[in-house]
C-alpha cells in the first residue's frame, strides 16, 4: 500500500495559550476559546514531506475541508473495521473535523465518556450549554473529579458558589483519576491515521494536533477553580485563617488531581502550575505544608521553578515550529510518546533539547 504524506502545519498550541493567558492569570475563555486554540495547532510549516519519493501522495493542509474530506474517505475502511464504535467515531472526527461522525456517537452512545468529553468541549466552544452533557460524564465516570469541575464551572457561572464549593469539595474526596480522555483520543486517532496509509511521522504529528484542535480542557476546568479562589481571596482579605487553610486544601487537591491526569497538555500543565502558586502565595510561608516535612514557602520555590520551565520553554516555541519538520521519524514518534506518557511539556523539553544538537545540516 502506498504511504501518504500531509501538509501538516507544525505550530504549537502553547502559542495561542500564551498569548490568550499572557501569565496575567486566568479568566474565562467563553465561546469560541478552544477555536482560538486551535488555530495555533495548526498554523506554520508543513512537518513532513514524502516518506517514498515518487510513491507518496501528498494530502492536503491539515484543518483545510479539502484535508477532512480525503481523511474521511482514508478512514472509512477502518472505521467500519471497528464496528463504528464510540472510540473509533470520536477519533475520525478528532482526524477530519467532519461533525456528522461526532454526532452519530452522540446519538449511538451517549453514555461513553470520551463521546461526552467530546461533546462537552464542542457545545463549550460554541458558547453552548453543555449540562446535559454534562451530566452524563458524571453518571458515566463518578470517580472522575473533572466531571465535577465542569459542573462546579457552570454552577460558579450562575452565581451558585456555595454549591460550586460544595461540589469541589467531593471532587476533591474522589479516589478516581481526573481523565480528560486526551491519551484515548490521541491513541486512536494515531491508529486511525496509519491505518489510512499515513507514515509514522504523520500519524504521531497527527495524534497530537487531531484532538487538540477540537478545543477544550483546562480553560473550563478553572471556571469550578474560580470559586475556591474567589473564597481563598475573601478569606484572606477578612484575616480568617483557618478558613484560608480550609480553601487552600480543596485547591492544592484540585492541582494535585490535575498533575496525575494521563497527557496533561501545556495548557493544563499552566493552570495546574498557576493554582498552586495563587494558593501558596496567599498562605502564610511559614506554615508547615502537611506532612511533607517542608514549609509553604519552600512548596512554593519548587512551583516557582516549575514555571520557569514552561516560561523556558514558552521562549523556545518558535524554534519547537523549526525543529519539528526537520526531526527524524523516531524523534517525532518519541516526541508524540512523551506527550503521551508524561505529558506535553516534557515532550516540548525532549524535542527542545534534541534540536540544540542538530547541526546546521539538519
Amino acid at each position: 500500500m502506498k504511504r501518504k504524506t500531509f501538509g501538516i502545519g507544525a505550530g504549537v498550541a502553547a502559542v495561542a495559550v500564551v498569548v490568550w493567558y499572557g501569565w496575567r492569570g486566568l479568566e474565562d475563555p467563553g465561546a469560541g476559546a478552544g477555536r482560538a486554540v486551535s488555530k495555533g495547532a495548526v498554523a506554520g510549516k508543513a512537518v513532513v514531506r514524502a516518506e517514498l519519493p515518487g510513491t507518496a501522495e501528498r494530502w492536503p493542509e491539515f484543518g483545510s475541508p479539502d484535508f477532512g474530506r480525503v481523511a474521511r474517505e482514508r478512514a472509512e475502511a477502518w472505521l467500519a473495521s471497528r464496528g463504528r464504535d464510540a472510540a473509533g467515531l470520536v477519533g475520525a472526527w478528532d482526524l477530519t473535523g467532519d461533525e456528522a461522525l461526532l454526532m452519530e456517537a452522540a446519538e449511538r452512545f451517549p453514555g461513553d465518556p470520551r463521546v461526552c468529553v467530546a461533546m462537552i468541549w464542542k457545545l463549550l466552544g460554541n458558547g453552548e450549554d453543555a449540562a446535559e452533557w454534562v451530566d452524563r460524564l458524571v453518571t458515566a465516570e463518578p470517580q472522575n473529579p473533572g466531571a465535577l469541575y465542569l459542573r462546579a464551572e457552570a454552577q460558579h457561572k450562575a452565581g451558585a458558589s456555595k454549591e460550586a464549593m460544595a461540589t469541589l469539595r467531593g471532587a476533591v474526596a474522589l479516589s478516581g483519576k481526573l481523565d480528560l480522555h486526551l491519551r484515548d483520543r490521541m491513541v486512536t486517532v494515531r491508529e486511525a491515521a496509519l491505518a489510512s496509509g499515513a507514515g509514522v511521522k504523520d500519524a504521531a504529528m497527527l495524534s497530537i494536533f487531531g484532538p487538540l484542535s477540537r478545543g477544550g480542557g483546562a480553560p473550563y476546568l478553572n471556571g469550578g477553580h474560580r470559586a475556591v479562589a474567589e473564597g481563598i481571596k475573601a478569606a484572606v482579605a477578612a484575616g480568617d485563617t483557618e478558613e484560608v487553610v480550609a480553601l487552600a486544601g480543596i485547591s492544592l487537591g484540585m492541582a494535585n488531581q490535575m498533575a496525575a491526569a494521563p497527557a496533561p497538555n501545556l495548557m493544563d500543565q499552566m493552570v495546574e502550575n498557576e493554582w498552586r502558586r495563587s494558593t501558596l502565595k496567599a498562605m502564610s510561608g511559614e506554615t508547615e505544608y502537611g506532612n511533607s516535612g517542608t514549609t509553604v514557602a519552600q512548596q512554593l520555590e519548587r512551583v516557582e521553578a516549575k514555571r520557569s520551565e514552561v516560561v523556558a520553554v514558552v521562549g523556545a516555541l518558535s524554534r519547537i515550529g523549526d525543529w519539528l519538520p526537520r526531526a527524524s521519524e523516531a524523534e517525532v514518534a518519541s516526541y508524540a510518546d512523551t506527550f503521551l506518557l508524561r505529558g506535553e511539556l516534557e515532550a516540548m523539553k525532549m524535542i527542545t533539547a534534541a534540536g540544540e544538537k542538530w547541526g546546521p545540516g539538519r
